[in-house]
């Protein structure tokens, strides 16, 4: 009997271990997903912000480019949206958007990624 009650306070003192030990896993698994999920999810906020902002400045330069060229026809009912998701917005990571957001602000008109975007449009 005496063996007995070892023999199971002994299988006892391993199972509590190995609950904790389980439990500490569990908890540091779920903390690891949600900054993973929350990395994610700035990451995706990051990307769309600096999509709108391609967006919004290629409307601008659209626009100056528009009012300094007197010759130039543009076709109406444009979406610069679909134009940037086709050309820009392939590659989805912030370092490369950023730069296309970036060169288009220092060169504006000038900028290659703009020469791309009115050819473009032009050949619609």
């Amino acid at each position: 009997m005496e063996e007995l009650i070892a023999d199971f306070i002994g299988k006892m003192g391993l199972a509590v271990p190995l609950a904790l030990l389980l439990a500490v896993r569990a908890g540091q698994m779920f903390h690891q997903r949600n900054s993973l999920n929350m990395e994610t999810r700035v990451t995706d906020l990051a990307i769309d912000v600096v999509k709108d902002k391609i967006v919004d400045l290629l409307s601008i330069l659209f626009r100056i480019y528009r009012d300094t060229t007197p010759d130039l026809n543009l076709p109406t009912g444009v979406n610069l949206q679909d134009v940037s998701e086709r050309l820009f917005f392939r590659d989805e990571g912030v370092q490369c958007l950023n730069q296309i957001y970036l060169d288009l602000v220092n060169q504006g008109t000038h900028s290659p990624h703009f020469a791309q975007a009115l050819e473009y449009v032009l050949s619609l």
